[in-house]
């Protein structure tokens, strides 16, 4: 019986792609992952701590065997590269033509790209060995990065774990019980590991709590965490007033949280004039230089050629702007839990989006012959060109102007439910914070916390009223406070607010709601919603910097293209304005999209927050491009009174 049961459980189990590959690079690299893990010890206490799962032995052989593939790749790369440039071969990959921002482009460019210009050749020529050994340092770094994510989330944690614990305690709940809380319940997903933890040296291995409480907290990364647990455990062996104790280093952890929000405010500062000097100054002298080089009379430098402003416009700059993203990120404070509702959202709109502006823009611009293959793609065509034209827009801005479209038209669905849902959750925090107090000083004149809430129903707290007199309609019908949490924490998506229904309801169901309990949890409250006043007032103004970068952008572009045409006007010369216009504001679209992406992340600290500014932004670029003609007179006009 004991056998049929094993082996249907090993039929049950089917290994994953990173279990195949870890089997198999162990089978092969085993020796030499052992021989790196003595070499590497360290990396291996640090994989422990940073809670991967993956034998240290078994992890150095997958980074050996991905090294060498990454290796053979470049290699191969690198080798048919050579032999294109060496002209000793013809392939076809590379012979490709495209029709790119209305000219005919052959792959064959990055080829040429790559032999005449220095930097390109380096890169892919000559230093391909080099990525082996990058790919092997970052298998190195995997550790780091996951011990530090895993501390950063436990440190944003810990303020609420110290609330809850206290609050519990002035009810007399040990901090044990509430701690076992956590074990099932994935308000704090990452505390709720340290619990399991706890939980587990106590039940099956029969250490007595505080012995299991005190071994975890040694090997948690997180500094305040550990201090919290341990003072704890010496509070009690030395029989002090651990409740005062808990009190005390939560108030002190809130206090601590918002001069962090100081620090992270002028640190973001910071990265954004970093970002305004690298994405905007850079860019403005960059495309200045290309814009000269290719409308002056004379032999172009191979370094500025098309191959390298692509190269900068649509690779580097969005990749600048997705590196300041992170690096916010990194900086930024974070619930615990984050709403992906939005997230969806955005993913539904912008491949829908996609999927009809591929169909009538993108893949025939790609050849002409899907004009008359695709189904009404080149009245499509024919009637979005008039369309512009008609509004005033100049010949030449058609690609930018489509590219906006499609990106407003991709971000406005998630941009309205973003900038609806936030204001509501920020009115919600602050009148919870509210709430909270009135029911402490209701809760004085000694009525029960379930008549408090029913006598409370009527007030208004804006948002927070409609859930608050749903709760207290449950409560009316004599529904559980249990079940109506579950039915509050499944409609409510702000992880803040959950959290303090949640405080609320243990510390009624727990402690009895007394005026201790209830005023400490209204404590609380009112140091979160000062945190996250001093998150706001502190980001708020850097929202200018992204605006003032791409208005500054725009308009040095649009009105260098227009000098650089007049002036070779009078020289007896012209240039093809109209390409012109096309090559240099299609990717200032792209970086002015990115731009609103990086204003939301500083702002709120997340990336849907963004497509609100990425709208905006949008809108003024598509202003500046309306007023391309009307800026082009004036030069014109200007050029015409001087000359005269």
């Amino acid at each position: 019986m004991g056998g049929r049961c094993g082996s249907e459980l090993v039929e049950r189990y089917k290994p994953g792609f990173l279990d195949r590959l870890l089997s198999f690079s162990f089978s092969h690299f085993g020796a030499l992952g052992f021989y790196l893990n003595r070499k590497f010890k360290s990396i291996g206490e640090k994989m422990e701590l940073a809670q991967i799962r993956i034998h240290p032995a078994s992890y150095f052989s997958l980074a050996f065997f991905v090294s060498i593939m990454v290796g053979l790749v470049s290699g191969l790369f690198a080798l048919f590269m050579y032999l294109e440039v060496s002209g000793l071969t013809r392939l076809i990959f590379f012979h490709l033509t495209f029709n790119f921002l209305g000219s005919p482009v052959s792959t064959y460019g990055l080829v040429v790209a790559i032999r005449d210009n220095f930097l390109l050749n380096i890169l892919f020529l000559r230093l391909f060995p080099v990525f082996p050994f990058l790919t092997f340092i970052f298998f190195l770094l995997i550790p780091d990065i996951k011990l530090s994510l895993w501390t950063e989330s436990l440190e944003a944690e810990t303020p609420f774990i110290g609330a809850y614990v206290s609050v519990m305690a002035t009810g007399g709940v040990s901090p044990y019980s509430s701690i076992k809380t956590f074990v099932k319940s994935k308000l704090l997903p990452t505390f709720s590991r340290v619990a399991e933890r706890i939980y587990t040296l106590v039940t099956i291995f029969g250490e007595d709590p505080l012995t299991a409480i005190e071994k975890t907290s040694k090997r948690v990364p997180s500094k305040d965490l550990k201090e919290l647990l341990l003072g704890y455990v010496t509070s009690v062996r030395t029989g002090g007033d651990f409740v005062h104790f808990l009190f005390t280093k939560t108030e002190a952890l809130f206090r601590e949280r918002v001069t962090k929000m100081r620090q992270i405010g002028e640190r973001i500062g910071i990265l954004m004039e970093s970002y305004v000097a690298m994405t905007v100054l850079l860019s403005l002298g960059i495309y200045s230089i290309f814009i000269v080089n290719t409308t002056l009379p004379v032999p172009p430098n191979p370094f500025f050629s098309g191959g390298t402003f692509f190269l900068f416009a649509y690779i580097v700059t969005p990749f600048l702007s997705l590196l300041f993203i992170y690096l916010v990120d990194l900086f930024s404070p974070k619930y615990p839990s984050t709403d992906w509702s939005i997230h969806k959202v955005a993913v539904l709109s912008v491949a829908s989006v996609t999927v009809f502006f591929s169909l009538f823009f993108f893949i025939p611009s790609l050849n002409p012959v899907f004009l008359q293959v695709i189904p009404f793609a080149k009245e499509v065509n024919a009637a979005f060109k008039s369309f512009v034209l008609g509004l005033g827009f100049q010949e030449g801005t058609e690609t930018p102007v489509l590219l906006s479209i499609f990106f407003v038209a991709a971000l406005t669905p998630p941009a309205i439910i973003e900038l609806k849902r936030g204001r509501e959750e920020s009115n919600i925090e602050e009148n919870m914070a509210l709430f909270l107090r009135d029911l402490v000083e209701t809760r004085k004149a000694g009525l029960p916390p379930e008549k408090c809430i029913m006598q409370l129903r009527d007030k208004d707290y804006g948002y927070f009223s409609k859930r608050l007199r749903s709760i207290a309609n449950q409560i009316s019908w004599g529904v559980p406070l249990r079940e109506i949490y579950k039915y509050f924490a499944s409609s409510t998506r702000n992880w803040l607010t959950r959290m303090l229904t949640f405080l609320l309801v243990e510390a009624i169901d727990y402690g009895g709601g007394s005026v201790k309990t209830l005023e400490t949890l209204a404590r609380y409250s009112e140091m979160m919603n000062s945190v996250r006043k001093e998150k706001e007032g502190a980001l708020k103004p850097l929202l200018l910097v992204p605006y003032i970068g791409v208005l500054i952008l725009i308009a040095s572009v649009v009105l260098l293209i227009g000098f650089m045409n007049l002036s070779m006007k009078l020289a007896g010369s012209g240039v093809a304005y109209k390409s012109l216009l096309t090559m240099f504001l299609t990717p200032i679209i792209l970086n002015t999209v990115l731009a609103g992406l990086v204003a939301g992340k500083v702002s709120s600290g997340t990336i849907v927050a963004g497509f609100k500014h990425s709208l905006l932004l949008l809108v003024i670029a598509l202003i500046a491009l309306w007023l391309t003609p009307w800026v082009t007179n004036q030069l014109t006009s200007l050029t015409q009174f001087t000359g005269a």
